[in-house]
């Protein structure tokens, strides 16, 4: 069951390390993977020729309340996307993909609760001689910037006023209004 886009704001908590590298640690990668895993920026990588993530950081799992596991299965991603965005996401990213491009896209996303949440997706295409292989990218939540969005359109629809002070005040309580009630 797909329930209303407009969800409260939800920011997962981002897991803290207590340990601290030195510039001169011997374990770059594991202080590049924390740095990675300790952001809302979500990395991911997807093998284009077994059609399935092969990484997403732990941070998705506090975000959308899948375990992070079941992103490894075949068509996890296309069977989650919400059903308005399901006909034309995977397509666009796929094309783009195949033809070597790199790209960005906004779509939505149900999780496990039937919220949508809304996404940008960075992706990075990697190619070996055959063609593109694998994507690398990152995922950002912006619900909360879709729902400001939203605001400020319906506000701009049923405003009547000429004045654009006033207009801009009204925006700016409204917006004030909005947030408050999360």
């Amino acid at each position: 069951m797909v329930k209303n886009c407009a969800v409260p704001s939800r920011h997962p908590p981002i897991a803290r390390s207590s340990m601290v590298d030195s510039p001169s640690s011997p374990d770059v990668s594991l202080r590049q993977q924390r740095l990675l895993e300790s952001t809302r920026l979500i990395p991911w990588e997807f093998d284009l020729r077994e059609q399935r993530f092969t990484y997403i950081g732990p941070q998705i799992e506090p975000l959308l309340g899948y375990p992070v596991e079941a992103w490894y299965e075949p068509g996890f991603w296309p069977r989650h996307i919400h059903p308005d965005d399901q006909s034309w996401a995977p397509d666009f990213c796929l094309q783009a993909a195949r033809g070597g491009l790199d790209h960005e896209f906004e779509y939505r996303m149900l999780d496990s609760q039937g919220r949508c949440i809304w996404l940008r997706d960075l992706v990075n295409v990697v190619s070996d001689a055959s063609g593109p292989v694998i994507l690398q990218g990152y995922l950002l939540d912006i619900t909360e910037e879709k729902r400001a969005q939203n605001v400020m359109e319906s506000l701009a629809r049923a405003s009547s006023v000429l004045d654009t002070e006033d207009f801009l005040h009204n925006c700016v309580r409204d917006l004030a209004r909005a947030y408050d009630a999360r």
